[in-house]
């Protein structure tokens, strides 16, 4: 027994120490037995008796339920197989297949890997791989104990190896903040201090030398040395200075220039024996992961990001630096290839041109040439802030750039574009500073496109406003795009993309370059990508990114579909997005969204002590016939035409100091409680401002009520008056849960606007002369559960 605990051991250890290791959010190592599991071994007892049994290891993932690896340990190598793999209780293979089989036979659906270990000796182990696949066992060839990235490969999950480092770097970099704000480093350098440790790290002498150090001055002059040693064949000396010059800044520290430290948290003077330490932790924990199965992850702008995160220091530049799917996803919406230059004009710290490096090289496949081409001349950033460029040309440069085409430049001085489109680049990736403004952020699109070969293709994200028309600015940049170049797509993209970084609504456009538009162009709403919020780590792929990415992909320039996408003609002064042209799927609305509506309004009418009781019961137990006939109808009501359905009124501007506490509510733009956001007195406002009773609202940000009372509402709030015949509260109740579809094509990008109501529609069942059936609406509501209780509400 106690051979088998030291192999136990050694397969703990091995997948404890393995970098992308994450048991508390990711993966779980569950030894002998896991609660989830217990009901696959329940009678998978090796001496085939029907009793429960279970291998030495279970590890699970949580965003992968489906995925399970167990591993059967034998500590004599004599017992890794029996001759016909038959006897489980005695050896290794035997007992790891049995248990797999036991899997099988209680579920076919899991993803199993099945790993055999025998030996007391690391580097003397056996080990045996099997995988469950296309419903048979399979034996790897691998013969050692892998990594979990490499264990993902064997089921196609590389992502899962790229969210796991994602994960990695940002739990560093809440850990390396922490320590570094108990030492007073400032925020945006903070940055700095980790990127030229990991410089320096790429010294082999500084790797195994730097430990001997024992003065942290020396210490600090020994990194900035093995720096400049590491740049020195690689880059020219004007960019090699411009680097220095922004690492030299670490040593106006505390941390590489005292003995002694100040601890803020303790209050305590320490031994300076921090900046070792840090190092310690650097090589161990992120050093391995800059070129870790060139994964192409962009370390350095992660670390900027998390960094800047907790002071908000980048909210003045207006630098927003784009998340990795992000950066990957511009390689495919391109159609990048390994013959493309690849240029950057406002590059920050280099993540497009790490994602295309790694996209180009991967295509290049064992061809050394292309791939010595592709790194030296192939990718070209330009970027104006020292620490920008220094940190975008040691991001190439530690994934083997062999000459780092970044120019610490402005990219509108005209000289420089000569030398831009002297490597004739055929596609251009940016994320323009977002402090220029939407016209400012056109601008460095049509200063990309100006360095494009002919047909080169430019993809930018930008704010939503760079896509709307209220800015004569904007048209006017809009009239140039379109004048030389050509619109092929734009994507909406999540309102929380930079989360935490900026909450900004934004968009990724895609042209041609000198092709005059005269096309139609895909406009896609991809407000979901599989990531979700989270306070500690920011927006995080909870496992279901590819499902997202593949529906954006199978659709992409050439499909439309309802809701999701649409191909249309635009002209310079229409506005660039699917949420001005989307399609809404209005016959198919489940009964449950009706009901949900229902369920709001009365609470709200419960709160108020209204209604003193809510009854789930329908109004009518009569089953209504489903009315299929659905027609297109303007909202607005038009005067000449006579045709629309609402009278629009807009609420006027009450501020807060205004407001008069009294019994009448007032309208705001707010999902909760109906819109209501405070009481005031009607005696105070009623000649002054407009008031209103039993009708829709709808805010700026789309958000929609039906109120029975009285109100007044302010100017980000429209009205809804019925033009013609008023109707009952069940035709309010089915109107205003078909109106609350139009989210979709309005947020704090684009708002709600008493224009775009003139010009909105909406698809309603009509009766027999094509007039809105409004009596299918209410019967319908009447059928539905909580109807008995809209009837019994009544204006008040």
């Amino acid at each position: 027994m106690g051979n088998e605990r030291i192999t136990e051991d050694i397969v703990r250890k091995h997948f404890n120490n393995d970098l992308l290791m994450n048991s508390d959010e990711i993966i779980t190592i569950k030894e002998q037995k896991d609660d989830r599991y217990n009901y696959l071994f329940a009678s998978a007892s090796k001496k085939t008796n029907g009793n429960k049994g279970y291998p030495e290891f279970i590890i699970s993932f949580k965003r992968y339920p489906r995925l399970i690896l167990i591993v059967e340990c034998k500590g004599e190598s004599k017992f890794h197989q029996s001759e016909f793999r038959n006897k489980p209780q005695h050896y290794a293979v035997d007992g790891i297949l049995h248990y797999m089989n036991a899997i099988i036979d209680k579920n076919k659906d899991f993803s199993i890997i099945g790993i055999a270990v025998s030996g007391t000796n690391y580097q003397g182990l056996n080990v045996s791989n099997f995988i469950y696949r296309n419903n048979e066992i399979i034996e790897t060839e691998d013969k050692d104990l892998l990594s979990f990235d490499s264990y993902f490969k064997l089921y196609d999950l590389q992502n899962y190896s790229v969210d796991l480092q994602n994960l990695k770097i940002i739990e560093k970099a809440i850990e390396y903040n922490n320590l570094l704000e108990n030492y007073a480093i400032p925020t945006t350098e903070r940055v700095t201090f980790v990127t030229a440790i990991l410089l320096a790290l790429h010294n082999r002498a500084f790797r195994e030398g730097y430990i001997n150090y024992n003065n942290v001055k020396d210490l600090t002059e020994y990194i900035l040395q093995s720096c400049e040693n590491y740049l020195r064949d690689k880059i020219d000396e004007a960019k090699r200075n411009s680097i220095l010059q922004v690492y030299k800044s670490i040593k106006n520290h505390k941390i590489t220039n005292s003995e002694v430290l100040q601890n803020k948290q303790t209050k305590q003077s320490e031994s300076n024996t921090l900046l070792v330490k840090f190092i310690d932790n650097i090589k161990e924990n992120i050093f391995p992961l800059v070129n870790y199965d060139n994964l192409g992850f962009d370390i350095l702008g992660k670390f900027y990001s998390e960094f800047i995160k907790y002071a908000g220091s980048d909210s003045k530049t207006g630098l927003v630096l784009t998340p990795s799917h992000i950066t990957d996803l511009f390689c495919d919406l391109v159609n990048l290839t390994k013959d493309d230059v690849v240029y950057d004009c406002c590059c920050g710290t280099g993540g497009f041109l790490v994602a295309a490096m790694k996209r180009m090289i991967l295509q290049a496949g064992n061809n050394q040439e292309k791939i010595k081409d592709i790194k030296s001349k192939q990718l070209i950033g330009s970027e104006e802030r020292s620490d920008m460029f220094a940190y975008a040309c040691s991001n190439m440069l530690m994934r083997g750039d062999g000459k780092s085409n970044v120019y610490h430049c402005d990219c509108f001085d005209t000289e420089h574009k000569k030398t831009i489109r002297n490597h004739n680049p055929t596609v251009a990736m940016l994320n323009p500073p977002y402090s220029v403004g939407a016209d400012g952020q056109l601008d460095f699109i049509l200063n990309a496109l100006d360095s494009l070969q002919k047909g080169g293709r430019c993809i930018a994200i930008v704010q939503m406003s760079c896509a709307l028309t209220k800015d004569d600015n904007v048209k006017e940049k809009h009239r140039l795009l379109i004048e030389k170049h050509t619109l092929e797509a734009v994507i909406s993209t999540p309102d929380d993309l930079f989360y935490p970084a900026a909450g900004v609504a934004t968009c990724i456009m895609i042209f041609r370059a000198f092709e005059k538009h005269n096309t139609p162009t895909w406009f896609g709403y991809w407000k979901d990508d599989g990531f979700k919020k989270d306070k500690k780590k920011g927006r995080i792929n909870i496992g279901n990114y590819q499902k997202q990415y593949d529906l954006l992909m199978n659709h992409f320039k050439f499909y439309e579909k309802i809701g999701f996408s649409i191909i249309k003609k635009i002209l310079y002064d229409d506005e660039w997005c699917a949420e001005a042209y989307m399609e809404i799927d209005y016959t198919n609305t489940p009964d449950n969204e009706f009901i949900a509506t229902m369920r709001e309004y009365l609470s709200v009418l419960f709160s108020f002590s209204k209604i003193e009781v809510i009854s789930n019961k329908p109004n009518t137990f009569i089953e209504i016939p489903k009315n299929n006939n659905f027609k297109k109808f303007n909202l607005a009501y038009n005067e000449d035409s006579k045709d629309g359905l609402f009278k629009i009124y807009k609420g006027e501007r009450l501020n807060k100091d205004n407001r008069v506490q009294g019994d009448v509510p007032l309208i705001t733009s707010t999902s909760l409680f109906n819109g209501i956001s405070n009481f005031i007195e009607k005696e105070s406002f009623i000649d002054s401002k407009k008031i209103f009773c039993n009708n829709i609202t709808i805010d700026m940000l789309c958000n929609v009520f039906y109120h029975c009372y009285e109100y007044f509402s302010d100017d980000n709030v429209h009205t809804l008056c019925f033009a013609k015949n008023d109707q009952n509260v069940f035709v309010k109740m089915y109107l205003v849960t078909q109106l609350k579809k139009l989210k979709i094509k309005y947020a704090y990008g684009r708002q709600v606007r008493l224009k775009r109501l003139t010009e909105e529609f909406i698809y309603l069942p009509t009766d027999i002369n094509g007039n809105p059936d409004y009596v299918f609406m209410e019967n319908y509501i009447k059928s539905l559960a909580y109807s008995k209780s809209i009837e019994s509400s009544s204006i008040f």
